[in-house]
């Protein structure tokens, strides 16, 4: 019987070695995956870019604060991220290609982000992030970042995910007279309230007028009512506590 299990468990382990080695064989390594897609990739002759007719994210560059080559980051940009395309053109370029136009301008006196969703546009002030004198690395990556938030909320990034909603791509008098929805739905409400309390905008509070004596934030009162109230809560209590010392215990 000894010896039966002895070549049990080695069958059993031989098998489990082969097993392992066919996994290695068909686990294959980062490396080995990109290769193969490679050389899948290169014996179909390669990847070619379908001629584009469609309209463009157009940023119109009005500074020189940051250079061209540094106003995306070169692994995260809209075009490697979304696959959608984007083109850098100098002031007073023709922009009748464009979906999106995103301005970067220098001033010292608009604030860092303006977006005008209905047009669709956003202007980025890299004037204003500059205004505390960064190095050039962190100037480069606040306009990155700004452009991308720029993108954002002219393409419609604010818009309510479930519909029909008044947030929704309104982009002229027409469509905001075919909205029947004319508040929003559930689905922003909770973005609202977390940015509305980071900007100390509180919701506001209401109770009766003997809850407010109670908790010593009622106004004066305006009736008679309000004035019975106000005396009972503020009235001297007949029988109040009175606090001894103890000498024995020094209190």
């Amino acid at each position: 019987m000894h010896k039966i299990i002895t070549v049990v468990a080695l069958t059993t382990l031989a098998t489990l070695i082969a097993t392992a080695a066919e996994t290695n064989k068909t686990h294959k390594t980062a490396a080995e995956r990109k290769a193969a897609r490679e050389a899948r990739i290169a014996a179909a002759g390669g990847l070619i870019e379908k001629p584009y007719t469609g309209k463009y994210i157009v940023v119109v560059n009005d500074q020189s604060r940051v250079p061209e080559a540094d106003l995306f980051d070169k692994e995260q940009s809209i075009e490697n991220l979304l696959q959608l395309p984007v083109k850098v053109v100098p002031p007073k370029t023709n922009v009748s290609d464009a979906g999106v136009i995103i301005t970067l301008s220098d001033n010292k006196t608009a604030p860092a982000l303006l977006v005008a969703p209905e047009v669709p546009w956003a202007g980025v002030n890299v004037g204003a992030l500059a205004a505390d004198n960064p190095s050039p690395e962190r100037l480069a990556k606040r306009t990155q970042k700004e452009i991308w938030r720029a993108f954002i909320y002219a393409c419609g990034g604010a818009n309510s995910s479930v519909q029909p909603c008044i947030m929704r791509p309104i982009f002229g008098l027409r469509d905001l007279d075919s909205q029947r929805v004319e508040v929003p739905t559930p689905d922003p409400l909770p973005k609202i309230m977390n940015t509305a309390n980071a900007l100390k905008i509180s919701e506001k509070t209401q109770a009766t007028y003997r809850q407010a004596c109670e908790e010593g934030w009622a106004p004066a009162p305006t009736n008679e009512v309000q004035q019975a109230i106000w005396d009972q809560v503020h009235a001297e209590p007949k029988n109040p506590m009175k606090i001894e010392f103890d000498p024995k215990t020094g209190r």
